[in-house]
């Protein structure tokens, strides 16, 4: 069982990061869990690219160079215990 954000008195805040952000930039995730790594999928159907947090609880994802409108969703832990953001990627 992947417990990474179980405990976090709410879940929506064990990842925080802009919900705006421009193509080919870095986003500076927060994480307030104790998840190694976030994933992120949403740039190209089906794939998923891992990023791994920092001793600082910082997680610093590439934002893949995609058409303004896309969503990507960020995520750490798995089932239950998951936490999810999506970022919307807008023209610069």
């Amino acid at each position: 069982m992947c417990v990474a954000c179980v405990g976090a008195p709410l879940m929506a805040q064990s990842l925080r990061c802009a919900s705006t952000t421009t193509a080919s930039t870095t986003l500076q995730v927060e994480v307030a869990c104790n998840g190694a790594s976030v994933q992120v999928s949403g740039a190209v159907p089906g794939a998923t690219q891992s990023f791994p947090v920092g001793p600082g609880k910082t997680a610093n994802v590439l934002v893949p160079s995609v058409p303004p409108g896309t969503i990507l969703r960020i995520s750490i832990g798995c089932g239950p215990g998951s936490c999810v953001v999506y970022v919307e990627v807008v023209a610069p």
